[in-house]
């Protein structure tokens, strides 16, 4: 009997911490949402890392002219894919009722010069500056896309 209790117990508990990874982290402004800011893991001695997440409930115009990190000597905002051939870019325009979403196939965040490995499981400071709402504080999860 105390065997298939500790069985179900821990069942129950991988289940919590399964659903605990998965939810999403979300940021609200007064005219939209960041939704779960994320990357990969990164190896020792890298140099940069892409950055993604998703704006939605847009109800305003504004445009993503920043973003910064304490872990990062600067971030740029790229488009064109994730690759190293990707264009920097001034700004990223959100448009009313059009959910954008920065991912590795086109628009995105690159943070460069690193100052130290970003860890599976852990999350790191992210303020994300717009044009109209100002500087909004997130955080960035490692691994749980």
């Amino acid at each position: 009997m105390k065997t298939t209790t500790l069985r179900n117990l821990t069942r129950t508990l991988a289940l919590c911490l399964l659903a605990a990874a998965a939810q999403a982290h979300e940021y609200y402004t007064g005219t939209f949402t960041i939704v779960h800011p994320w990357t990969d893991p990164t190896a020792t001695g890298a140099v940069s890392a892409p950055v993604y997440l998703k704006l939605e409930q847009i109800t305003a115009d504004d445009r993503l002219v920043e973003a910064r990190s304490p872990f990062a000597g600067k971030i740029e905002l790229r488009s064109g894919g994730a690759d190293a051939k990707a264009a920097p870019v001034k700004a990223v325009a959100l448009e009313t009722g059009v959910d954008l979403d920065l991912n590795a196939a086109g628009v995105h965040l690159v943070m460069l010069d690193l100052k130290s490995p970003l860890q599976w499981g852990r999350s790191y400071p992210l303020t994300l500056v717009f044009e109209k709402a100002g500087a909004v504080d997130t955080m960035l999860s490692v691994g749980a896309h």
